[in-house]
């Protein structure tokens, strides 16, 4: 209006372009808005119950993120063996051992939690073997015998495979004498102990087939024990561990050889351990074979061939 009076809601909620109160003397109040618009909306304010028995089991669209499957097995394929060393095919030192790098600890279980398309979370219990053949060529039959390896294990993890001994050895007599000292460390006239031992074998497991006679011409009797002498003086550098002896290997010069190095992962079930699988069924394992001689190349002879006209 002419005073100024701003557009405000009129009685009765009918709203006019301009109070018709010219005196600015109104007592309508005056609403100020910082945004005006309108809006329509129509909705069902009921129980309609035949819609509501018919879209009782509707999902909505929108369910949430897909969880993919994991599949734990499969993850540690690649950490199976890491390489096999040395790559020298031909020339190879007698005295190299075969070096072996794992990618996870041998023998030693872990466990790895596990995905589910579910969205359950579950444990997984494997641990890593591994089973080492080593083979030499038989030079008149040509064909590749297994013969005995042992494994030794280096500061940088390598596992160290050489030529082996058999274990059981054979000794057709021994004859042991001990010499038993006294106090002043000479020994005693008639104090001697002999143990006869015929067709005597040897194995890991202990003496079989033994047959031992003992005999001790004379007892004696040592009472106080004599006091050891004190160790002597050593600084602190003198106390460290010496050092491991070098691993050797005792090849044969001018033979061929071969090794097979197979790693399984193995997974624990039902109390035992199994072979551990992958989602489609396989199972988890690796095989190197590596061929070597020590020593040059092998000639391949042709056979001379006498042709008659």
């Amino acid at each position: 209006n002419r005073r100024g009076n701003k557009k405000h809601t009129a009685i009765n909620g009918v709203t006019g372009y301009l109070c018709s109160n010219v005196k600015n003397q109104c007592s309508h109040l005056i609403h100020h808005y910082l945004v005006n618009t309108n809006f329509q909306s129509s909705f069902e304010w009921a129980k309609n119950d035949n819609f509501c028995a018919a879209n009782d089991n509707v999902q909505p669209n929108d369910t949430g993120g897909t969880v993919t499957q994991e599949d734990a097995a499969a993850d540690q394929e690649q950490n199976l063996i890491k390489y096999v060393h040395p790559g020298t095919t031909y020339n190879f030192p007698t005295d190299m051992p075969i070096a072996v790098q794992y990618g996870l600890p041998l023998n030693e279980e872990f466990d790895i939690t596990e995905q589910q398309a579910s969205g359950a979370i579950i444990p997984r219990t494997f641990k890593l073997t591994s089973h080492i053949t080593l083979k030499k060529k038989n030079d008149d039959t040509g064909i590749f015998e297994t013969i005995f390896v042992n494994t030794n294990q280096n500061n940088l993890g390598e596992y160290l495979y050489t030529k082996g001994e058999p274990e059981h050895l054979m000794a057709n007599a021994a004859n042991i004498s001990l010499n038993i000292p006294t106090g002043n460390n000479s020994p005693v006239q008639n104090q001697q102990a002999s143990v006869n031992m015929m067709n005597m074998s040897i194995g890991s497991g202990g003496f079989t087939q033994t047959t031992a006679t003992m005999q001790q011409t004379a007892a004696f009797t040592l009472f106080p024990a004599p006091t050891p002498p004190p160790p002597p003086a050593t600084n602190e550098y003198d106390n460290l561990p010496p050092e491991a002896e070098p691993i050797v290997n005792s090849l044969e010069v001018n033979k061929s050889y071969k090794i097979i190095i197979i790693a399984t992962l193995k997974e624990y079930k039902n109390n035992s351990w199994v072979n551990a699988e992958k989602s489609d069924g396989t199972v988890v394992t690796q095989t190197i074979e590596k061929f070597f001689r020590t020593g040059a190349m092998e000639l391949i002879q042709a056979s001379t061939v006498n042709s008659t006209r």
